[in-house]
């Protein structure tokens, strides 16, 4: 192994580590503490009621669908009791898991298949040890797995611009609430997300050295988006379907692709991926179908489609009255949330930026990387790297559009939950243009002072 090879492993190595502190304990203090407690307890619980069903009944009992535990309530209940018994719905799921005692009827969760819970609950099965202690296994190989796929991104960025702009890159990451609080979520699977992605610029990687045939990106970007949907169903499906195609803008301008070539990739690669979900699909109509009495598997998966891409239906107290519900309001609102979180060094010193304030820091980025050789020559040198990045950047950036713009219910009702499409995989190649950019311009500004002041 060459020292190349070698230092790019260790680094890889202590990027998982790192990553790996921050999901699953917020070992950075990135997230506020509190919400990183609770932080989508009401969705992971279905996985909960899942293992709890599993320990009694079977892993595959029910369809292998996720569950919830639904209270029994007693005779001459009070509507205010009811609402109660409902409140404490999710964490009656884990106390039931812990406990092995449940009262209630299991109810399914038919919106995906549900295979996260299927996986959780054999390795339930597996681990030898008492109940509270198998949950924190869980949410540490989970927030492996989440530390694994960040840290390959990392890896490729890495391989394109080395080691000290991918550590910037990581160090970002590090600091990203969204990450941190997604990282470990039993429910969201995170690194799930990015297979698809990781598959197509490590395939396009290594496409001149390992000479790879169209039919094996077909093969394994089928494979990929397929693993996508078993483990987290159609959840940003169409933020993953873009997702996964920007590594192919980027290839086209840096190796200078024909469009005729780049546009029959295109269409080769969006073919494959859309044949991943609809098998997937096939699949989960046939468990609707045959497992919940009375119920059209394709009608319940249009229906929820449908519902998820209208108008808000629902309004209570915890959504702001007034609020519009045009598309422009909804993605406002997206672009003021926290995109970076630096906690308090000192004890003045801490600071937060938007996701707003960060793209505006890519536009500057962007412009930056067309300056002229006379102000950056390593700018200049590296030009149509920077322009494939600038390219990768801005069309990244379709990837979680689609998804607040086409599933304007669910964008507006999961404003606390949705900001994670920033990073599919916008936000972190932003990362990757600021890190580049910013360090050959730094270089270039300290050589021209060192020879103006030293010389």
């Amino acid at each position: 192994m060459d020292k190349r090879c070698s230092s790019k492993s260790i680094f890889f190595i202590a990027s998982v580590v790192v990553l790996t502190l921050g999901f699953y304990n917020n070992f950075w203090g990135t997230a506020d503490s509190d919400e990183f407690g609770y932080f989508q307890k009401d969705s992971e619980s279905l996985v909960i009621g899942r293992l709890a069903l599993a320990q009694k009944q079977g892993i595959f009992s029910q369809g292998g669908f996720l569950c919830r535990i639904e209270p029994v309530y007693p005779a001459n209940c009070t509507p205010k009791q009811r609402n109660e018994l409902f409140a404490q719905r999710e964490a009656n799921q884990y106390s039931v898991y812990l406990s092995r005692i449940d009262t209630g009827i299991y109810t399914n969760y038919a919106s995906q298949m549900g295979f996260q819970g299927m996986c959780y609950a054999i390795l339930d099965k597996i681990l030898g040890f008492k109940t509270t202690t198998k949950i924190e296994i869980l949410y540490l190989i989970t927030s492996l797995m989440s530390a694994i796929a960040m840290s390959l991104i990392i890896l490729w960025i890495s391989i394109q611009f080395g080691i000290i702009k991918s550590t910037i890159v990581l160090l970002l990451m590090v600091f990203a609430p969204s990450l941190t609080l997604f990282g470990r979520n039993l429910y969201w699977v995170v690194w799930a997300f990015y297979i698809p992605f990781i598959t197509s610029i490590f395939l396009l990687n290594s496409e001149v050295k390992l000479n790879i045939s169209t039919k094996r990106i077909v093969v394994l970007t089928f494979i990929s988006v397929a693993i996508k949907c078993l483990f987290t169903g159609y959840e940003f499906i169409t933020t993953v379907l873009i997702m996964l195609t920007t590594p192919y803008f980027f290839y086209a301008v840096f190796q200078k692709w024909e469009i005729t070539f780049f546009i029959r990739r295109l269409l080769i690669v969006s073919a494959s991926a859309l044949a991943g979900v609809l098998s997937v699909m096939t699949v989960h109509i046939v468990q609707i179908s045959t497992n919940i009495p009375d119920v059209n598997g394709l009608g319940y998966i249009i229906g929820k489609f449908i519902h998820r891409t209208s108008s808000p239906d629902v309004v209570s107290e915890r959504f702001e009255p007034g609020f519009a519900y045009d598309r422009i309001s909804i993605i406002s609102k997206y672009l003021n949330l926290k995109a970076l979180s630096f906690p308090k060094v000192v004890d003045f010193f801490s600071f937060n930026i938007s996701f707003a304030q960060l793209i505006l820091i890519f536009l500057i980025c962007s412009v930056l990387a067309f300056i002229s050789e006379n102000i950056s020559p390593i700018i200049a040198r590296n030009r149509r790297l920077h322009v494939a990045l600038v390219s990768f950047l801005w069309v990244s950036f379709l990837a979680p559009f689609s998804w607040l713009i086409i599933f304007k219910q669910h964008s507006y009702v999961c404003i606390h939950q949705n900001h994670i499409v920033w990073y599919m995989p916008s936000v972190i190649v932003g990362f990757a243009l600021c890190a580049s950019v910013g360090c050959n311009l730094a270089i270039d500004i300290y050589s021209k002072l060192k020879q103006q002041f030293f010389h």
